[in-house]
């Protein structure tokens, strides 16, 4: 992979999981393989909570919830963030790295967010205060979430 190559983190990270190569073929047809694999035995990607994902790049999260995915090396997470109020409050996004955070912010509006990854490791995205108050609910909105390895 040459360095400014942008990978879309995808339904399964087909460019993340491990044990894929170019001669294998994903399960579903939206997906195709990619160059970067990591190592045989790591974990794909998994949810918690009430995630829902669309298309390759984009989560709704609706209630209180985890995204979790392996990354293989350095780089930046990229991602725009919006959300719905209730009571007040904006929706919290928590990024994290093995469980160290990385981010964490209030999002309403939609807003590009870019998220410096340190090294190899399982990346968590979670929204953390979800609240439902008729005709109130918060919620958080996930799309264009792309990871970048780092250049050589």
């Amino acid at each position: 992979m040459r360095a400014g190559d942008a990978l879309l983190l995808g339904l399964p990270l087909s460019l993340l999981v491990a044990g894929w190569s170019l001669s294998q073929r994903p399960e579903t047809p939206e997906l195709q393989p990619a160059t970067l694999t990591c190592p045989a035995g790591t974990p794909p990607v998994s949810t918690q909570g009430n995630v829902r994902r669309r298309g390759s790049s984009e989560a709704d999260f609706w209630a209180n919830a985890t995204l979790t995915l392996p990354v293989c090396g350095a780089g930046t997470l990229s991602l725009v963030a919006s959300g719905t109020p209730a009571a007040g409050g904006a929706p919290l996004l928590l990024v994290s790295l093995d469980g160290e955070p990385l981010l964490e912010t209030n999002v309403l509006a939609p807003r590009p967010l870019k998220v410096p990854v340190p090294h190899a490791g399982r990346l968590t995205l979670a929204f953390v205060n979800d609240l439902n108050r008729p005709p109130q609910d918060r919620n958080l909105f996930v799309k264009q979430l792309m990871f970048r390895p780092a250049g050589p």
